[in-house]
């Protein structure tokens, strides 16, 4: 099965869908996310019989709630846009509750090379305009919003035709 480890964010759906409202435009097509998660790992396919082990790992690391403020947009390889993201402002405590996460899977999984936060709002398929895409994406403004993390979750991605369907496998208390 597939699976990563993320902080559900889906009670801010109203704040994501709103950005993704004022993106939507003539200069490319994109799959918008309709469900939102600030993925920590990505751990892949990984067989049935690891999952038990895996929790268990997790179960290991210690989480104290903190806020988050997604305060920025932007997007990876500005040369042709693929992924338009929300970034967080000032992302100590997720930087240091994925590292807790990484080093819990240590010797099962590989270090993450880079971790940059964000929340995904959509994947570009088709640029018509990649200036004109950008420049949108640069000029939206925004109220920034908060959110309390106190979980994190263990989450299964089943990938159809019509978009990933996710399922919680485990929730870290």
């Amino acid at each position: 099965m597939r699976l990563f480890i993320a902080i559900d964010v889906n009670n801010l759906c109203d704040f994501f869908t709103n950005l993704q409202t004022k993106i939507k435009g003539d200069e490319a097509t994109i799959k918008y996310t309709n469900s939102y998660h600030l993925t920590l790992k990505f751990l892949g396919e990984v067989a049935d019989t690891s999952v038990d082990r895996i929790k268990q790992l997790l179960e290991k690391v210690d989480i104290n709630p903190f806020l988050i403020n997604f305060s920025t947009i932007g997007h990876f390889t500005p040369k042709k846009i693929k992924v338009i993201w929300v970034g967080l402002e000032n992302n100590k405590s997720v930087i240091k509750l994925q590292q807790e996460v990484d080093n819990s899977l240590t010797g099962f999984y590989a270090k993450e090379k880079r971790f940059h936060p964000h929340i995904t709002l959509g994947r570009v398929k088709h640029v018509k305009d990649n200036n004109l895409l950008k420049k949108k994406i640069e000029n939206i403004n925004f109220k920034p919003s908060q959110f309390q993390v106190k979980s994190f979750k263990l989450i299964k991605s089943t990938l159809t035709l019509e978009g990933p369907i996710y399922k919680d496998i485990w929730v870290a208390k």
